[in-house]
């Protein structure tokens, strides 16, 4: 009984990666087509452009936020609601849940971290607030207290 419970709960993982590769092929195939039409766009302003000398970049990191600037929104409205104030680590985590987005990926959570305490310390001296200490916590002013 045991064995078909494993059988299937395999068969089903094997079933979604196979997903993931056939999707992954598909959109690499357009991604060799897009490249290709941006070489000869290339060529058309310069004919003797080598590609061999291009190195690739690394792809960002996507944090897919519904909007520009929503992940710092979400920042400042969980620092405003929290009890005292909180790391860049700990208000990553947060936004990341209140997104619906998976916790669990250490790279994304320190990703989206750097990501917030670059946009905080910018808002220093606006109404956010950053001690000296490390790791920084930060917090907002309160009015009307």
């Amino acid at each position: 009984m045991a064995d078909t419970q494993v059988l299937f709960a395999l068969t089903r993982k094997y079933a979604a990666m196979l997903g993931q590769l056939r999707k992954c092929q598909d959109h690499s195939e357009q991604l060799r087509i897009d490249l290709a039409h941006v070489e000869a766009t290339i060529r058309l302003f310069r004919a003797d452009w080598d590609a061999s000398g291009v190195k690739a970049t690394r792809p960002r990191l996507s944090h897919r936020w519904d909007r520009y600037g929503q992940g710092g929104r979400t920042a400042l409205d969980l620092l405003r609601e929290a009890v005292g104030p909180m790391t860049a680590r700990e208000l990553a985590i947060a936004v990341m849940e209140r997104h619906g987005l998976p916790a669990d990926n250490e790279a994304a959570i320190n990703a989206v971290a750097n990501s917030l305490s670059s946009t905080l310390k910018r808002k220093v001296g606006s109404g956010v607030i950053g001690d000296d200490a490390r790791p920084r916590r930060w917090s907002v002013e309160r009015r009307g207290s």
